[in-house]
């Protein structure tokens, strides 16, 4: 093992060989020699399962690389459905890899999806850049498109439209987004044990295996005010709410309405804000882990009152202009 002139370690291990049979070998860089030493057995391990660390490793084996990490089956299913959409791209090699290969496949999907699938993309070439398989991200400049529905409340007629609807469980999932802010997988988890003393026990979630699992942190376990309109709803039910996203989102469509559960929950952000509701409460209703997270939410909420504030202000002006006032 050497080291650097920069302080770092560097050792080398073979990787592969080529066509003529001379050894193919991989540099593998780290502050310490014990972070070099690491990364060597972490590569090793990879290469036991035949996964190609060399100038042929296509993004199929990337992935692999990725995945291999220790991860919760959750997690895992999660990645993998993540990436179906880039199926085209999987048997390229990682040095033919390029940022318009990878935008041209996120383009006919949703900004969600799209979203979601960069933040693992960009995940993935930082593990193999951080373990010195590749030297630059080959996605680098990809965005995702803009989601103008991310951070938009519902308006009050589709808020009506929901109240108005017959009672039954997907209406009540809806309900407990869109007047608790519950996340949905939190909403599907909900027992009618877990609604007492004018509150709403938040204690577990269903994940997307349909699985009952832990919430994710500490803030997400949590009690919320059960509103009387909530109440009214599932007080004579015994199995208050579906188990199933599917049903949800055909519930929605059955409706008409152009929505998703991300802007119910936003919905009850929004009306917090509405109702003064300081922010340290809304922080603790909403389960959030920090303060920061309900305080962006607000701020943008503040900067959407003004503009609003400042329309009617340029719409007076106008009226005061033609002496309509």
């Amino acid at each position: 093992m050497k080291r650097r002139a920069d302080g770092r370690y560097l050792k080398q291990i073979v990787v592969g060989y080529n066509d003529d049979g001379y050894p193919i070998r991989k540099s593998v860089y780290g502050k310490t020699q014990k972070e070099v030493e690491d990364k060597i057995l972490e590569l090793k391990g990879q290469l036991k399962n035949g996964v190609r660390l060399d100038n042929d490793m296509t993004f199929r084996d990337a992935v692999e690389l990725y995945l291999a990490r220790p991860l919760t089956e959750t997690t895992l299913h999660t990645y993998r459905s993540r990436l179906k959409p880039l199926a085209p791209l999987m048997h390229l090699k990682v040095r033919n890899l390029n940022a318009l290969m990878l935008q041209n496949q996120l383009e006919p999907l949703s900004p969600a999806s799209q979203s979601h699938i960069l933040i693992l993309c960009n995940s993935i070439m930082k593990y193999l850049i951080d373990h010195d398989v590749i030297q630059k991200n080959p996605f680098r400049g990809v965005k995702a498109t803009h989601d103008p529905k991310r951070r938009e409340a519902l308006t009050l007629e589709q808020q009506q439209i929901i109240l108005d609807a017959p009672s039954c469980r997907e209406k009540n999932a809806l309900l407990l987004m869109m007047l608790c802010g519950l996340r949905i997988g939190e909403a599907l988890a909900i027992t009618r044990r877990d609604i007492h003393d004018g509150k709403v026990f938040v204690t577990k979630q269903i994940n997307s295996l349909g699985k009952e699992v832990k919430p994710k942190t500490k803030s997400s376990v949590r009690e919320i005010p059960c509103p009387t309109l909530l109440y009214k709803e599932i007080r004579d039910m015994i199995v208050i709410v579906p188990h199933s996203r599917d049903a949800i989102a055909k519930y929605i469509k059955g409706l008409g309405l152009d929505i998703t559960p991300h802007q119910l929950r936003h919905t009850y952000a929004t009306n917090l804000f509405n109702s003064d509701v300081n922010v340290k409460t809304a922080q603790s209703y909403l389960g959030h882990s920090s303060l920061s997270m309900t305080m962006d939410i607000y701020t943008h909420l503040t900067e959407e009152r003004s503009k609003s504030e400042m329309n009617k202000y340029e719409a007076y002006l106008d009226k005061l202009a033609k002496h309509d006032v």
